[in-house]
């Protein structure tokens, strides 16, 4: 009878064998015969008019129903000519990256001709593990909500929200950021949204701002580092977007993270817009916001692609071989926080913006020639 048990075992086992092997060979046949799937292309979004776009609620956030501001900095844009106001992304425990940078570019704080421009920093609650903005955070064995809530009370200029700080909720801060910005400082000209590692000539792209708009710009204006249509999802690893999330093959066009230029008017729009559920919403806010929501509003952004530089190496070897009176080779640079040289590089090229602004509006004096000495 074992004997039987046993054949009968054999038998079911190269039944087995042999449909596993026929569904891979029908599957191979129909790739080379048929080609691989097709990517499944991803509808356009239908247009969204901003006269239909609720005001959203004081106490909520996207799906957040009990949001509130742990620190607002409400007194940030108080200046009356505002002309810039920089919007840093940064994690609670980056506290090294935002004195850096208001030792730098973020805190020019005086543009001359009665113009003005501030900084704030926009953060989630908790020790910002995972944050977006690059390494750099302190340790272990400090308190970090009571750090920051020193931090806040002695510079103010902290925008926290109730949300945990994580690079899963982007999308809240980036929202926050917009609703913000365009509730407390409609009255600027430009916002520029930014990481806590980004370098910004700041000189240097209001002179590039200057030329390229009239002054007030025009409404719906945002320029930034426009990455075309056809990028990619990560399907793994730490950034990894669900197919579930987002099924498409391909990302919209949008605009690189490290930073951008919008007119209030457009981070109050994008603000609502986020809030209609125009489409789903995916972790990854670069792409949610200045790609599919920017879509629904058939925004067009402006490219400055080419004051764009993500080298930090270059950057670094660049501030070792220029004359000192030479002007940073790119407005907007990535730089590393992790990097020995973060703190040199990011200080020389704030010395070379400010030299080469300073001697731009320098007049040069031609010497007078004394006629009495020609005789």
């Amino acid at each position: 009878g074992w004997v039987c048990l046993l054949r009968l075992a054999q038998f079911s086992l190269c039944l087995t064998i042999m449909g596993v092997s026929a569904h891979l060979l029908l599957a191979t046949l129909t790739t080379v015969l048929v080609g691989p799937p097709t990517p499944r292309p991803r509808p356009p979004l239908a247009f969204v008019s901003e006269h239909h776009l609720p005001r959203p609620t004081p106490d909520s956030l996207l799906d957040l129903h009990e949001f509130r501001y742990v620190h607002e900095a409400s007194e940030t844009c108080s200046p009356a000519r505002l002309f810039f106001v920089f919007l840093v992304h940064s994690r609670p425990d980056h506290f090294r990256q935002r004195q850096a940078i208001r030792a730098t570019w973020g805190g020019h704080r005086d543009l001359g001709g009665g113009w003005a421009a501030r900084t704030v920093f926009l953060l989630g609650v908790g020790g910002g593990g995972g944050g977006e903005a690059g390494e750099g955070g302190v340790g272990g064995g400090i308190n970090i909500t009571q750090v920051v809530e020193e931090e806040s009370g002695r510079h103010g200029d902290l925008v926290v929200g109730s949300f945990t700080d994580h690079y899963h909720n982007l999308t809240y801060k980036h929202v926050m950021t917009l609703r913000w910005a365009a509730a407390h400082c409609a009255h600027a000209v430009y916002l520029i949204k930014a990481d806590d590692d980004a370098f910004i000539d700041v000189p240097a792209l209001r002179a590039l701002l200057d030329r390229t708009f009239a002054l007030p710009p025009p409404k719906r204006t945002l320029a930034c580092n426009v990455l075309p249509a056809g990028t990619e999802p990560q399907r793994s690893g730490k950034w990894a977007v669900n197919e579930s999330d987002y099924p498409w093959s391909t990302y919209p066009r949008y605009c690189a993270g490290l930073a951008y230029v919008a007119t209030p008017d457009t981070a109050d729009v994008l603000s609502r817009v986020a809030e209609a559920r125009v489409s789903t919403r995916i972790w990854v806010d670069d792409v949610w916001v200045t790609g599919l929501l920017v879509e629904s509003l058939r925004i067009q952004p402006h490219y400055l692609n080419l004051r764009y530089s993500y080298d930090h190496n270059d950057m670094a070897a660049w501030t070792g071989r220029a004359r000192p009176a030479s002007p940073p080779p790119y407005i907007f640079a990535h730089l590393d926080p992790a990097c020995p040289d973060w703190w040199p590089t990011l200080r020389t090229l704030w010395r070379r913006a400010i030299t080469a602004h300073q001697l731009a509006i320098t007049p040069t004096h031609t010497p007078t020639t004394n006629s009495s000495h020609d005789r």
